[in-house]
């Protein structure tokens, strides 16, 4: 998906295109979506319990983006698919406005989410395209509206990271990379790719101040780019550990209080077809299936407002690069506990109640692609299961503490017991 333009780079074909959406900026957290241009019309009520999408805005655009964006005016998206013959993978180079050697760019951008302090929005940042398009589109409108807002994002590593200190207050740019005939993934805690994988990037892991309002984790390359400072009010701080349901160790190997997370981005080494997918709730992967690595399940601390929104599963031993191990201004990042108490009862759940979460990171070298489908416990024809469960996240009562859905597998093992934990 390409934020802010309705039309594809030169050689990708259009699968369709429409306007972001995401909850509106004063309601709770959702996530920005690319709502197609001619929408079809679903079963309708009149039961305000639901959710809503609203069209997202450029609200602060700074003097970065403005010109070519326009502030106010709703933005397009489109989804577009690489030349034809040609299978590969898709990521974002946060920081950085080039690919790595040999990587195909797809196209510039600069990062840009929800406001700190807004309760609503998206919690998914945004690689806005640099060459905006409102084209085969009407009916938007160049004047404040009912709806998400985006703001350019800002960089405010501080002390924790001295080799950052020059993009101290300063915007994102980014790149959205294209590996042919590669897949790819990132992985929080180690700067470095498992066996069989070679590193796209390195760097550190990024998010809202935990007292802020969500957004998600980013890896930010460890060597970016000084861009322009920008009046944006999306703030992102380094993601620091903190101790208890995650065992901390001051030793080689071992996480460390406040100490900050770094980030890969992998690719595969040899140019094979392939999927890889996270398996929540387990350390191995299904038969037929190679293990990429194991680990743990963190997230943000589950009264925290801010930090990241999504499930990460981290490294099982840790590596560094630059860092401070004293508290900071950041986002906190805890182990996660199962809680399956009154819910799942007579299940195998009850006996992991309260323990930290094992997670694997698995390849299915046979797939071109994977995906969860919820609300069953099978896949459609002629998809095969690799694993089947069922779907946790943070509480509903938690609105200003969202997380995002994972399906944990129905045969859960578990790691360590504690308190001081992450979302559940």
């Amino acid at each position: 998906m390409i934020p802010g333009s309705t039309l594809c780079p030169r050689g990708w074909s259009r699968e369709y295109y429409g306007f972001l959406m995401s909850n509106y900026y004063s309601y709770n957290k959702g996530e920005h979506v690319c709502v197609d241009s001619n929408p079809e019309r679903g079963r309708g009520s009149s039961n305000n319990n639901q959710d809503r999408w609203y069209t997202v805005e450029m609200t602060d655009c700074g003097n970065v983006l403005c010109p070519p964006y326009v502030s106010n005016r709703e933005l397009t998206c489109v989804v577009c698919i690489p030349p034809t013959g040609s299978t590969g993978d898709f990521y974002t180079r946060w920081g950085r406005s080039v690919c790595p050697a040999g990587v195909q760019e797809v196209y510039k951008g600069q990062a840009v989410s929800s406001q700190y302090s807004h309760t609503g929005g998206g919690v998914n940042p945004l690689c806005i395209t640099l060459s905006p398009s409102w084209a085969d589109v009407s009916g938007y409108s160049d004047s404040t509206q009912h709806g998400g807002k985006v703001y350019s994002a800002i960089l405010y590593p501080g002390s924790g990271i001295p080799s950052l200190s020059n993009v101290n207050g300063r915007a994102v740019p980014c790149v959205a990379c294209y590996v042919a005939d590669r897949q790819s993934f990132m992985a929080a805690g180690q700067p470095s790719c498992p066996s069989g994988w070679r590193l796209e990037y390195a760097g550190y892991l990024f998010a809202a101040y935990y007292g802020h309002k969500k957004s998600d984790w980013t890896c930010i390359d460890k060597n970016p780019e000084r861009y322009l400072s920008s009046s944006g009010s999306s703030y992102w701080y380094p993601a620091e550990i903190k101790c208890g349901t995650l065992r901390c160790y001051n030793r080689p190997g071992g996480y460390v209080a406040h100490r900050e997370v770094t980030c890969a981005v992998c690719s595969s080494e040899d140019t094979r077809k392939g999927s890889t997918y996270t398996r929540w709730g387990r350390n191995d992967c299904p038969d037929d299936n190679s293990l990429v690595y194991s680990g743990f399940v963190a997230g943000a601390y589950y009264t925290h407002t801010g930090s990241g929104a999504s499930m990460l599963c981290m490294r099982s031993t840790a590596e560094y690069m630059d860092r401070n191990d004293v508290v900071q201004s950041s986002a906190h990042l805890y182990g996660v506990q199962y809680s399956s108490s009154g819910y799942l009862r007579g299940s195998q759940y009850s006996s992991v109640n309260g323990y930290q979460i094992p997670c694997a990171v698995c390849e299915n070298s046979r797939a071109v692609v994977t995906f969860t489908q919820f609300g069953s416990l099978h896949c459609p024809s002629d998809y095969v299961d690799e694993y089947s469960g069922y779907v946790f996240a943070s509480y509903y009562k938690s609105s200003n503490y969202k997380s995002s859905h994972v399906c944990i597998d129905r045969r859960p093992l578990r790691l360590q017991s504690g308190s001081t934990h992450g979302v559940v």
